[in-house]
């Protein structure tokens, strides 16, 4: 092992395991795999004999997060215990035993050390399972997969506002009202006011800017990633009261919330490094879905039955590219082009036997309905592909004019002059980003960064979530939703 630098005291090295352990297991082709591992041993002096202390394992989840994500449970753990522990992590590869050793593990490693518990390891003497994906069900229904995602999400959430209900300030806030029915509500408002078109209620505007869907869709995925947070739930009340008044003062209030939320949501250098989205997938759709999987609608309609979800109806087409299934229900077709060829070689070639009746199935053009289909929102900014004005975020342009006076320049050479400049902006950046990130995958995975085990340095109660995957798929859902 190699030590990382001269005050960590993380060590960490790269192990040839087998594939195939011999009382699991027998490869007569004796192939191996390489296994990355770190820890943090317990102080000699706290200790009797290193190699005789206890001995903590913990297993990260995901599915396709690294060893990484774990380094501050690590340090919070080992001075927690006055550092007469050793705690080791690893890259999920293997497993690994020593003297007294205890596992930990949480999300997805749950899933893995359960099956772990089922060899009834003698060298391991305890085990402890943190935010548990069962492997026991009676169904599929009732599995803790993906594919019910939004049906747990949906059940915490009811929990979480029912405990705003019993809380004297936040009860209050809501003159003692059921938070839940307000909040669904608060859905229907939305949606009713949206139905109305832009302008007639803002803060349906801003939610409906968000994209996902009707207002209430929108609203429902973000509480949803908002409840994974210990940094954002508790501003799950405060927003939804807002949304409901949605005085002037609360307008600018949430769209500040909105904004400051979207620059905090890109990943970090260390987990687009070590995240992988690939293997995510592959564990995912594999081990931990319905078979046969749910159709979009089905889970499309268990995402609105929930106050809140995370959008796992999204992942239904990953699902699909990941397992190469097609859905049963779904038989595909010819076009009717082929159908009609099939018919001319069939009829020999006489025309009045070749069976054009697939043309009365044809779905016309609609040039006037070309908004009704979401790409005309998507790529122009409005509905009425025509004649209709780019409406995005309006309300904060018209805010913006107002707050200087009229002294926004308004030519149209300034515009353009100003989205050239951004454009080349963004693209220095671009540029700079990705070079910097191409040099720091050329360094040794355990001096990426440095990181100080000081109990001094971990202070609680800081926000230092602010950047944390919560948003990433099933986002996580997935992008939508993480474990």
């Amino acid at each position: 092992m190699r030590q990382l630098n001269s005050y960590t005291n993380y060590e960490c090295g790269e192990f040839q395991m087998p594939m195939c352990h011999e009382e699991v297991c027998h490869d007569s082709r004796g192939k191996t795999i390489d296994v990355f591992v770190k820890r943090k041993l317990a102080n000699p002096e706290r200790v009797a004999e290193i190699g005789k202390e206890k001995v903590l394992w913990v297993m990260q989840g995901g599915p396709g997060d690294s060893s990484t994500a774990m380094e501050q449970l690590m340090s919070s753990l080992y001075w927690e215990m006055n550092e007469t522990v050793s705690i080791y992590t690893m890259d999920h590869r293997g497993t690994a035993g020593n003297a007294q050793v205890f596992v930990y593990a949480l999300s997805y490693g749950t899933y893995l050390v359960e099956r772990l518990m089922q060899l009834d390891s003698p060298a391991i003497a305890g085990y402890v399972v943190d935010s548990v994906v069962s492997q026991s069900a009676p169904d599929f229904a009732h599995m803790a997969t993906f594919s019910n995602w939004d049906k747990d999400v949906a059940i915490v959430g009811d929990r979480f506002l029912a405990l705003c209900g019993t809380d004297a300030f936040c009860s209050a806030k809501f003159n003692h009202a059921n938070v839940s029915q307000v909040t669904w509500g608060l859905y229907a408002s939305l949606d009713n006011a949206a139905a109305g078109g832009r302008g007639t209620n803002t803060c349906a505007d801003m939610v409906d800017d968000l994209g996902v869907g009707a207002p209430s869709d929108s609203l429902r995925s973000l509480l949803g990633t908002m409840l994974q947070s210990p940094t954002f739930r508790e501003l799950i009340p405060p927003l939804v009261y807002r949304l409901v008044r949605c005085h002037a003062k609360d307008v600018e209030v949430v769209q500040t919330f909105l904004d400051k939320r979207w620059s905090v949501r890109g990943p970090g250098e260390d987990s687009t490094l070590y995240y992988s989205e690939l293997l995510y997938g592959l564990i995912v759709y594999s081990e931990m879905w319905q078979h046969p999987t749910p159709s979009y609608q089905a889970l499309f309609d268990s995402f609105r039955q929930g106050i809140m979800g995370g959008d796992t109806y999204a992942l239904v087409q990953s699902y699909c590219t990941f397992t190469a299934e097609i859905d049963r229900r779904l038989q595909g077709g010819n076009t009717c082009g082929v159908k009609v060829l099939a018919s001319y070689v069939l009829s020999s070639g006489v025309l009045d036997a070749v069976d054009t009746s697939c043309l009365d199935e044809i779905i016309p053009v609609r040039f006037d309905s070309v908004g009704g289909n979401g790409y005309a929102a998507a790529y122009f900014g409005t509905a009425d592909a025509f004649d209709g004005e780019t409406s995005h975020y309006t309300y904060v342009q018209q805010a913006a004019k107002k707050g200087l006076h009229g002294t926004i320049p308004q030519s149209t050479e300034w515009v353009v002059a100003v989205g050239f400049l951004s454009a080349a902006v963004v693209m220095a950046v671009a540029v700079a980003v990705r070079s910097s990130v191409h040099l720091r995958r050329l360094r040794i995975k355990c001096e990426v960064e440095t990181r100080s085990t000081d109990p001094a340095v971990f202070m609680p109660g800081i926000a230092h979530d602010l950047t944390d995957d919560e948003d990433r798929t099933p986002g996580t859902p997935p992008d939508p939703v993480v474990v």
